[in-house]
């Protein structure tokens, strides 16, 4: 959770995008937010490859694993499934997750806009020939 502040810098340069706003963004995951957000993205993603038909299993540690050191469990997890399957959930829950509240977003700043513009029009300004140009 560190570099995103930097990468967020320069996608912001390239698109042309509001680095405080970015930047404000990459801190919604903080260590607060971090469980309840990579938790459902996870469970997300989990529900879609199941219901697709994609055999996810669950992340279990090894047997006597409170004994063990960090090595020894990490040897002992089956990195093709247990934890390749946690990052592919991530993926595909982060995906969708993304797509679906960037239309919510996208759907309420359009109305916001539309009615924005449906609303009254701006006065328009009359132009007076007798009105002194501006001294600068």
């Amino acid at each position: 959770m560190g570099i995103q502040l930097a990468v967020g810098l320069i996608l912001a340069i390239v698109t042309r995008a509001n680095y405080m706003v970015v930047g404000a963004l990459q801190f919604i995951t903080n260590p607060f937010t971090a469980f309840p957000i990579y938790g459902g993205t996870f469970w997300l993603g989990r529900r879609i490859l199941r219901s697709v038909g994609f055999p996810v299993r669950g992340a279990r540690l090894p047997e006597g694993w409170g004994e063990m050191k960090v090595g020894e469990i990490i040897g002992h997890l089956e990195m093709g499934t247990a934890i390749g399957q946690g990052v592919i959930c991530l993926i595909v829950g982060g995906i969708v997750a993304g797509l679906i509240l960037g239309a919510m977003l996208d759907g309420v700043h359009y109305l916001g806009v539309r009615t924005t513009m449906t609303s009254a029009p701006a006065p328009e300004k009359k132009f007076d020939p007798n009105t002194p140009p501006p001294v600068p």
